[in-house]
């Protein structure tokens, strides 16, 4: 799973210009990538608890953005990696020689709670 997250952000990866962006773009594509394991119509809610309880005190403006990437990065989930149903429990992103080691951990395949 590692690998497939990479390759879920790597369009967005040049947008990362350091370890704690990078970072902060992971944690959103892992919010993505849960929420839409989530039947849709619970998916809405899930996102506003998340993205309402979890950023405090960021502005209005920026949680709309967020949730647009959000929806964006969902939609990237839906259409590129359909068929992976693990949904990731946590990661770790470590800074080694100059390059990024990325490690994920996830549920077993088909056991995403659906």
């Amino acid at each position: 799973m590692s690998d497939v997250l990479a390759d879920f952000v790597e369009p967005y990866i040049t947008a990362a210009e350091s370890q704690d962006a990078y970072n902060k773009l992971l944690t959103l594509a892992v919010t993505a990538w849960n929420g839409a394991l989530v039947p849709e119509a619970e998916r809405s809610h899930m996102l506003d608890e998340v993205l309402t309880k979890g950023l405090g005190d960021v502005p209005a403006s920026l949680k709309k953005e967020l949730r647009e990437f959000v929806g964006e990065l969902i939609a990237r989930k839906l259409t590129h990696f359909p068929d992976n149903q693990r949904a990731i429990i946590d990661f770790t992103l470590e800074e080694s020689h100059g390059s990024y080691h990325l490690s994920v951990v996830s549920t077993p395949q088909g056991s995403a709670g659906r």
